[in-house]
């Protein structure tokens, strides 16, 4: 599959995330403290990749999903650092994959529960 087929036009976009990036600030006593700076709210196309895993005994769901959204050049070099909030679930970004030259990316992220 070429990088072509994988593009999603916007009626297809129906899932509405909010990327959010963090950053480390000084608090009143000096210290670095991380704290959440949102990088937008985007609408993307939701693919869910579900799965399970048995961990020494223990059965762990692990959901898988991909993301597309539109082009951010913030987003595609330092993705891998942020999340993505989704009804109330926080999903770590685990890889960026860019679609044609600065047309869309592709956002691989994953949650334990």
């Amino acid at each position: 599959m070429t990088n072509k087929n994988k593009r999603v036009y916007a009626g297809n976009r129906d899932t509405r995330i909010e990327i959010v990036g963090f950053t480390t600030v000084k608090n009143a006593i000096n210290e670095d403290v991380k704290t959440e700076v949102s990088k937008g709210f985007f609408y993307a196309k939701l693919e869910d990749l579900s799965g399970a895993e048995d961990i020494e005994g223990k059965i762990i769901h692990i959901i898988k999903r991909t993301y597309t959204i539109p082009y951010n050049s913030e987003i595609s070099n330092d993705g891998e650092n942020m999340i993505i909030k989704d009804n109330s679930k926080e999903f770590r970004v685990y890889y960026v994959e860019k679609i044609g030259r600065n047309l869309q990316l592709i956002l691989k992220c994953t949650i334990r529960e």
